[in-house]
Order: C-alpha cells, then structure tokens, then sequence
C-alpha cells in the first residue's frame, strides 16, 4: 500500500485526524493528489529536520481544539490548557508540574505509567524526539 492509500484509509477511519505527508514524490500532480486528500502538509525529500520539527508543531498547533485539552473524570473537569481543575463547581488552579501529571495520567488511564515515560512527556512532548 502507497502513502496516498493509507492516508485514505486513515482518513476513513477518523476524519479528524491529522497527518503531514513525507515523500519523494515531488511532481505537481503527487503534492496536489496528497493535499487533496487532506494532508495537512505535505514535503518532499530532501528536507531539514528543523522545518519538519516546525512544520509538525504548526500541525499540532491547529489541530488542538477546546475539545482536546477539556477532561471529565467522575464528579471532576479539568482543563489542561487553563491548568484549572474543577469539581463541584469549585475551581483549582494547578502548578506546572500538577497539570503536565494530570494530563499524562489521564492519557494514560488504566496504565502503569513509568518515570521515564513521564519525563519524556514532559522534556519531549513530540515522539519522535531522538534524545530518548
């Protein structure tokens, strides 16, 4: 299966999900074929990892939604991109460190969620991130 196909299949599956697309396909026809079919970017080799690294960052920037950084768990809502946590009608503001916790365990529920994950969630937030 080809980039462009899987990208299609994705796109079946969640519409909503984002993916920059990374090719040698550098003819016009290719760059429209994949943007067409809703790649939110679209580069071809060779390219620098500094203009990948922000290219996926701009990614990730528009596709952050209200939606996304709002959790409910029980009797409790908390809001990531405000560091607010809020149960009963009572709001707490977080520390840093009680947010970025919060949000990685949330992510994680159900999960044994070890040291070394946490601080590459935290030191690392993109996954591909070669010091880990």
């Amino acid at each position: 299966m080809d980039g462009f196909e899987l990208a299609k299949k994705s796109r079946n599956l969640n519409p909503k999900i984002s993916f920059l697309s990374l090719t040698a396909r550098n003819l016009k026809a290719d760059i429209l074929t994949g943007l067409k079919i809703g790649a939110d970017d679209y580069i071809t080799k060779p390219f620098e990892a500094e203009e990948l690294l922000l290219r996926i960052n701009n990614i990730i920037s528009r596709s952050k939604s209200e939606s996304y950084n709002e959790y409910i768990f029980g009797s409790y809502t908390f809001y990531h991109e405000k560091a607010e946590l809020i149960f009963k009608n009572e709001s707490k503001t977080l520390t840093v460190l009680e947010d970025d916790l919060l949000k990685i365990f949330l992510e994680n529920s159900n999960k044994i969620v070890t040291r070394e994950a946490i601080l590459k969630a935290r030191y690392c937030p993109i996954k591909m991130c070669k010091k880990w």
